[in-house]
């Protein structure tokens, strides 16, 4: 992924978790905890949250913003 790309997709996780959201982002930002939902890896195929993809991001996972953008959006598509 190219830099700018890079730039975009760690802006909109800022804006995405930031504290104006709170009260929306707060279910996603870590992984569900299986030992409180223990089947939820039985009901959700591909669980994704955003720090999942934020560490995704800088560990160079996503080859484009759009790859990166498919994960954002899966995390608002489990719940």
């Amino acid at each position: 992924m190219n830099p700018a790309d890079k730039k975009i997709c760690r802006d909109v996780l800022t804006t995405i978790k930031s504290e104006k959201y709170a009260t929306m982002n707060y279910l996603f930002k870590e992984p569900v905890d299986t030992n409180f939902f223990p089947t939820y890896t039985t009901i959700v195929r591909r669980p994704m949250d955003l720090g999942t993809a934020e560490n995704n991001l800088e560990d160079g996972m996503y080859t484009s913003k759009q790859s990166f953008f498919v994960d954002a959006a899966l995390c608002f598509e489990n719940a």
